[in-house]
């Protein structure tokens, strides 16, 4: 459905509510035409997972209503605020793979309904971390090759020309979230004990500490 919003702003001290005012009218956002689910819903650094995207009822593609088959659907996901990425959806720095493959946004979905796309066997990228991923959706034209040089340069993370879009999660909130893989992904926290190590002892009993 659509969601109505406020627009307020504050032209000095914005510590307290008193100090925000609200601008008039309303700003109206309709609803998501598409979302993503991952089965599991949140796996590991290491974890195999298929995500499928789905469209949320009927609409119009920003191209051409036979531009919306599953089958011209396309994904990538670009880790949320690392690195200077932040999420942006035209980043070409990829992190998801299929097997060893990286998933460069020009990989066909694995199987398709009438208003679903799943890709099958992903797991994150080895140079990929866990955390928080925005995964992006864009259309190609479905059956016409002449568009593929138009769409992608042909380079492996380059999607040039092709029209990002955010999903959001079916399961709540925006976000596909990658959990650490521990004690695989434990790391040392570095500071002023990064070399400090963890001793016990016994009262009247000699113990070596090296």
């Amino acid at each position: 459905t659509v969601q109505h919003y406020k627009v307020c702003y504050c032209a000095g001290l914005c510590s307290t509510g008193a100090q925000w005012q609200a601008v008039p009218g309303t700003l109206s956002v309709a609803a998501g035409r598409y979302a993503f689910s991952t089965s599991p819903a949140s796996p590991t650094r290491r974890e195999t997972f298929s995500l499928t995207v789905e469209r949320l009822g009927v609409q119009d593609s920003p191209y051409s209503q036979a531009w919306s088959n599953p089958a011209s659907w396309r994904i990538k996901a670009v880790l949320y605020d690392r690195q200077g990425v932040d999420g942006v959806c035209s980043s070409t720095v990829l992190a998801l793979s299929i097997g060893t493959t990286a998933l460069a946004g020009t990989e066909s979905p694995a199987a398709v309904t009438a208003h679903t796309a799943t890709w099958e066997g992903l797991v994150v990228g080895a140079t990929a971390s866990y955390g928080t991923y925005t995964v992006c959706y864009c259309e190609v034209a479905a059956g016409a090759d002449e568009h593929v040089e138009e769409l992608w340069d042909g380079n492996v993370g380059s999607q040039a020309h092709c029209n990002w879009i955010p999903l959001a999660n079916a399961g709540g909130g925006r976000f596909l979230d990658v959990r650490a893989d521990f004690p695989a992904d434990w790391t040392q926290s570095h500071g002023v004990f990064l070399h400090q190590g963890n001793f016990g002892a016994t009262a009247g009993r000699a113990v070596n500490v090296t």
